[in-house]
C-alpha cells in the first residue's frame, strides 16, 4: 500500500495509547468539577454576605454625606464665635494685669 504524499500513518497502538491519555484527562477534569461542585455554595453564600454588607454600605453614605455637612457647618460657625470671645477675653486679661 502506497501512503500519499503529506500523509501520516497511526497504527493501532498508537491511537489506543491516544485514546488513554484523552480518557485520563477526562477523569482528572471530572474529578475538579466534583471538587469545585461541593465547594461552590459556600462561595455563593459568601458572595450574598458579601453583597447584602456592600447594600448596607451604599444604604449609609448618602446620611453619613450629611452628617459630615452638618459636622462642618458646626465647626465653621463656632470658629466665628470662639474668635471674638477669645478676642474679648484677651482684652479683659491686658486689662487686669494693667497693659
Amino acid at each position: 500500500m502506497e501512503v500519499p504524499p503529506g500523509s501520516a500513518i497511526t497504527t493501532p497502538n498508537e491511537m489506543l495509547a491516544e485514546i488513554r491519555a484523552v480518557h485520563k484527562g477526562v477523569e482528572e477534569i471530572g474529578g475538579d468539577v466534583k471538587r469545585l461542585a461541593t465547594v461552590l455554595p459556600d462561595h455563593e453564600e459568601r458572595l450574598r454576605v458579601l453583597e447584602k454588607a456592600q447594600a448596607d454600605v451604599d444604604k449609609d453614605v448618602p446620611d453619613h454625606e450629611e452628617r459630615i455637612r452638618t459636622l462642618e457647618r458646626w465647626r465653621w460657625g463656632l470658629a466665628g464665635v470662639v474668635g471674638p470671645i477669645s478676642g474679648g477675653i484677651g482684652a479683659a486679661i491686658t486689662k487686669l494685669i494693667g497693659g
